[in-house]
């Protein structure tokens, strides 16, 4: 695990995601929210980076996050082991670790990562 810095709502688009399984990956909540890419979901989750008011207003209308938590104080917390190439994380116990039969890039080269801060 490794300590990193998010605001509240990079939380909370984390959380709704991870509740929805490996199914909602940051491509496919980028194309709901709209106009935006997988790569800005990321920054918004483990940066702490503050979209502009068109996106937040989505992503408030969608009830993932409220405009307030953009705002609030950033919050230190322990980000756990991802694969590096499906995203997956590693300490869950459903998952195992990358190489078995539950994670989608089965038969390709992997690795673990910790979530950068």
């Amino acid at each position: 695990m490794k300590t990193a810095s998010t605001t509240k709502a990079g939380q909370k688009i984390e959380a709704y995601r991870d509740q929805r399984g490996a199914r909602l990956t940051r491509e496919a909540l980028a194309d709901r929210i709209g106009f935006v890419t997988a790569s800005a979901v990321q920054q918004w989750e483990r940066f702490g980076k503050v979209p502009n008011a068109r996106t937040m207003n989505r992503i408030a209308d969608m009830s993932i996050a409220a405009h307030a938590d953009w705002f609030e104080a950033s919050v230190i917390y322990e980000r756990p082991l991802l694969c590096t190439l499906c995203d997956l994380r590693t300490d869950d116990p459903v998952v195992r670790s990358c190489s078995e039969a539950n994670c989608p890039n089965v038969g390709q080269e992997h690795s673990q990562m910790e979530r950068a801060a």
